[in-house]
């Protein structure tokens, strides 16, 4: 979990980074796999502590596991966060640290975390929809988006905002680009009054307010 917290601290900057790689790869290149990978980073960028409470939930709603296996990964799970913590917190102190403390909860957090990856091993082969829904962490990509969601009729426009950068994925049945625009400062102003519109739709056609972001002829 600590992991998690950390990552997701820095998750923006990582991500944005390897979108931008993957399309500089991609302009020099000419090779769609980067674009696409672009693509697939911005999807991993939403992955978060908030999505494993939900799979956490239905996970355990519709895989059919035991209680007492919950209990167990439940238990390790709160064991591991407190020493890994604990030992964070002891390993900061520099040369004040107890050294004890440390070899002590190194060897506990050791323990735990081969204790933790033996469990998820077993539950991969014995409970296979929990760990799929729970620890798979497969993201869609672009090819199976124009395969398996979009018709011909259809699109699909996905945004990834960065902090220099806003990155605007096209998908359609035949059809991918990846478009490139500054992140403006005003933006967030702009975002916020044009879900105030969506909000407000039956206001809008008589709001010349709203007016720009709408078309009700």
């Amino acid at each position: 979990e600590g992991s998690k917290l950390f990552l997701g601290e820095r998750a923006k900057e990582i991500y944005e980074k390897s979108i931008r790689v993957a399309l500089k790869l991609n302009e020099i290149t000419k090779e769609q796999s980067y674009a696409e990978d672009a693509f697939e980073f911005a999807e991993k960028s939403k992955v978060s502590v908030l999505l494993d409470a939900l799979r956490d939930a239905d996970a355990k709603q519709f895989a059919g596991i035991s209680d007492s296996l919950l209990d167990q990964e439940k238990e390790i799970k709160i064991d591991l966060a407190f020493y890994d913590k604990s030992l964070a917190e002891e390993q900061q102190k520099g040369k004040e640290a107890d050294s004890a403390k440390i070899s002590l909860w190194s060897d506990k957090v050791f323990v735990l975390k081969q204790k933790y990856e033996s469990l998820i091993s077993f539950l991969e082969k014995e409970y296979k929809d929990y760990y799929n829904l729970k620890y798979e962490s497969k993201t869609i990509t672009v090819k199976e988006i124009q395969e398996k969601i979009l018709d011909d009729k259809s699109g699909m426009i996905e945004y990834f905002v960065g902090d220099s950068s806003i990155y605007i994925y096209v998908i359609a049945k035949n059809y991918f680009n990846v478009l490139t625009i500054k992140h403006e400062e005003q933006f967030k102003d702009q975002v916020e009054r044009m879900r105030d519109a969506i909000i407000s739709m039956k206001d809008l056609k008589n709001s010349d307010k709203y007016s720009r972001y709408t078309d009700l002829s």
